[in-house]
C-alpha cells in the first residue's frame, strides 16, 4: 500500500496564502509532517491560482524537494500545467483522474516522450 499525502492542495485556504506570499517554511513544514507520519508521495495542487498554476506549482514543487527526498505526486486536472512542470520534479508521479479526454491527454504527451 501507498500513502499520498494530500494537505497540499491550494483549495485549501491556509495553503494557497502560503503559495500566494511565498511562505516556503510553512509548505516545507505541511510535507514534513506529512513525510513523518508515513506519507509515501506527498501530492501537490496550485489548481486554484487559474492562469497561473503551472508558475505556482513549479515553485511549490521546488520549495517542497528543497526540503525533502519524499518522491511527489502532481495534482492538476490541466495536462498543460503537468508538461509544463514535470521536468522540474526530481521524483513524481502524476496523478490522473477525472475525464477520459484528461487521461487521453496525458497518456500522449507520455507517449510522445514529454515524460519520463
Amino acid at each position: 500500500m501507498l500513502i499520498i499525502g494530500e494537505r497540499i492542495n491550494a483549495s485549501r485556504k491556509p495553503i494557497a496564502e502560503a503559495i500566494s506570499s511565498k511562505n516556503a517554511a510553512f509548505l516545507q513544514g505541511e510535507a514534513k509532517a506529512q513525510a513523518v507520519m508515513g506519507a509515501d508521495y506527498i501530492d501537490v495542487n496550485a489548481g486554484t491560482f487559474v492562469g497561473e498554476e503551472a508558475e505556482r506549482i513549479k515553485w511549490v514543487i521546488e520549495v517542497v524537494q528543497e526540503a525533502m527526498d519524499v518522491p511527489l505526486s502532481i495534482d492538476s486536472p490541466d495536462p498543460s500545467v503537468i508538461r509544463a512542470v514535470l521536468y522540474g520534479a526530481l521524483r513524481a508521479a502524476v496523478m490522473i483522474a477525472g475525464k477520459d479526454e484528461y487521461c487521453a491527454q496525458y497518456i500522449k504527451a507520455f507517449r510522445e516522450g514529454h515524460f519520463e
